[in-house]
Order: structure tokens, then sequence, then C-alpha cells
């Protein structure tokens, strides 16, 4: 039996602020989402004639409308990183290469923008990760002043932080949560290279690192 206020289709979503009446669209999938896995979400809504005539929306579409994304990140031992959010235009777009923001008109063609009135899809495609996730093992103090040592003893006999090895360190760093070590390399040069990132947001990534994000 569906729960009152639950969202059909295969999820645990419910109808929020927005009323259950209120609401444009009406299928979610799916939950939950695992990281280093390409998932898909599916929407579908309708806006009829009344409603547009109500709310005063042009022919051309809603192309003022934004979408809203908030999440969180929960461990299986239940730690939590609390949720974040983005707002973004709502209109068929590459993200990067590994995600696509879809929108279809009830004719199943790709259109820039949901439609004023009539049937609307999006679609969803996106991967969140694993590396911006911390790692479920937990390493004492002793431990991450050892791997410290052994980095810093690397370093010294030549090892070069600006290639692929000082990527890994500082992807392990981070998933670690080992933020002195993740400084440390960060300050030497190190950066974490992802073939599948453009060349835009391969950029971002390196300044994120430049900025220390991790410790925000």
């Amino acid at each position: 039996m569906v729960k009152e206020g639950k969202v059909p289709g295969h999820n645990d979503a419910i109808y929020d602020t927005v009323p259950k009446e209120d609401q444009l669209l009406d299928e979610i999938a799916p939950t939950p989402i695992i990281a280093d896995r390409v998932f898909f979400v599916y929407l579908r809504g309708d806006l009829s004639k009344s409603e547009k005539k109500e709310l005063g929306l042009l022919d051309k579409g809603l192309i003022d409308a934004t979408l809203s994304v908030s999440g969180s990140v929960v461990y299986p031992d239940g730690s939590y990183i609390e949720p974040r959010s983005l707002t973004m235009p709502l209109k068929t777009i590459p993200i990067n290469d590994a995600a696509h923001l879809i929108i279809r008109d009830s004719n199943g063609t790709q259109v820039n923008y949901p439609p004023s009135s009539g049937r609307s899809d999006i679609l969803l495609d996106f991967q969140i990760p694993a590396m911006f996730l911390k790692s479920m093992a937990v390493l004492s103090q002793k431990q991450k002043e050892g791997r410290m040592e052994m980095v810093q003893l690397l370093l010294e006999y030549g090892a070069d932080p600006m290639r692929a090895g000082g990527g890994c360190a500082l992807h392990r760093a981070l998933r670690d949560i080992d933020f002195s070590l993740t400084t440390f390399l960060a300050d030497k040069g190190a950066r974490i290279k992802v073939s599948e990132l453009t060349e835009s947001d391969q950029k971002l990534l390196d300044q994120a690192i430049v900025d220390y994000e991790w410790g925000k």
C-alpha cells in the first residue's frame, strides 16, 4: 500500500514543502544512489492549459525555470555528510562528459526547456566518484604519522609528487580524511587527474586542491 505523500515509482521519495497537488513532476529513480555507478533520474510531469494561463507562462517554454538539488552521504557506520544544495538552470545541458540533463516534450522530442503546457520528461545520467567520499577505514594517528614519514622519505630520495604517484597518494589521503598529508602533498604540487573530466572541470578540481577545499 502506497504511503500518503509518497512519490510514485521505484524510490522512497516523499512530497515535501510543495503540496502533492501542486507538484509538476512525479517520477524519481533510483534510491539509494551508489558511488562509482552511473545512475539515472527520470521525472515526468504535466502542465494543463488552465495552469499555463493561471501562471502566465509564455509559449516558448519555462526558460527561467531553475532546478535545485540537495543531497547528503550516509555511510554504513551511520556517519554522514551534511546535505549540500546546488541550483542550476532547468535546461537540456551536458554537465560534463559523464553527466547529461535532457528534457523531452510530449512527443519524446528533445527540447531546450520544459514546455509551458502539456507533458514533459526530465532525464539525468550522472555518477558520483567514490574518490570524493571518505574511506570507511579509520586510520589511527600513529598510522597517519607513519605514512607521512614514508612520503617524506620518498621525496628525499627524489620522488616527484607532480607525477601520477603523487596524485594517487593525494587521493588516498583525501579518502582517509588525512588532511595533514593532503595539505603537505598539495603544497608539493600533487594533483588528482581524472581522465573523464573536461579540461575546464579538471582546472576546477586543480583549483579546489590549491584552495584547500577539503578543510572548509
